[in-house]
């Protein structure tokens, strides 16, 4: 009851000063801060400057923590029934890549206990946006069985012998001048090359 009405009261506050002291007392509660602020926020189209602020700092404290299953619980809210509102899920999704940009280049993987699949679901889906956020926050992450995300094609007639060895001279060319900056998976080098796979350009 104390943390919803924390949550309430620091979505209304204008004063960031405030905001900022407020969620210096959650100690380990950021989680559950910021599924309260989706919850209240569901019937909202967009959300206001104070929850994206008090979201950024409550994710940016969960991924700083590094704890595999909280990094997963995080990650899972974008897969609730049926997800948060839209304005909520672009400012979850906006404190992850703000998190993602302030980190240095070559920083470790964050580590995940299963695959993100409501972040997989929006690298696959038709908005721009939300396929370039999705594919650039892939790219901090890694869990059991990673390897390269990639987005699901329809399913097509094999591949003829010509096909194949062009696609076999495409994966070498890639390999050996777009992977350093594009990386392998043709997701993300933050503040490096933009990401390719999912993109309407390639």
């Amino acid at each position: 009851a104390a943390l919803a009405l924390l949550a309430r009261l620091v979505r209304e506050n204008a004063d960031p000063l405030f905001r900022t002291a407020a969620l210096t007392g959650l100690q380990d509660r950021e989680l559950e801060f910021v599924r309260l602020l989706l919850v209240a926020s569901r019937e909202r189209e967009s959300a206001d400057d104070h929850a994206r602020h008090a979201m950024g700092l409550a994710v940016q404290c969960v991924l700083e923590a590094g704890d595999a299953s909280r990094n997963t619980a995080l990650l899972e809210l974008l897969e609730t029934d049926g997800g948060p509102a839209p304005g909520m899920r672009d400012a979850l999704l906006e404190a992850m890549v703000a998190f993602v940009s302030s980190q240095r280049r070559g920083a470790k993987r964050l580590a995940l206990g299963r695959a993100p699949a409501g972040l997989i679901k929006l690298a696959r889906g038709t908005d721009h946006t939300l396929r370039q956020q999705a594919y650039r926050l892939l790219d901090l992450f890694t869990w059991p069985g990673a390897g390269a995300v990639m987005v699901n094609v329809a399913a097509t007639a094999p591949l003829t012998p010509a096909q194949e060895k062009l696609l076999e001279t495409g994966r070498e060319t890639y390999s050996n001048f777009c992977a350093a900056c594009h990386q392998p998976h043709g997701g993300v080098a933050p503040n490096l090359a933009p990401p390719l796979a999912g993109s309407d350009w390639v």
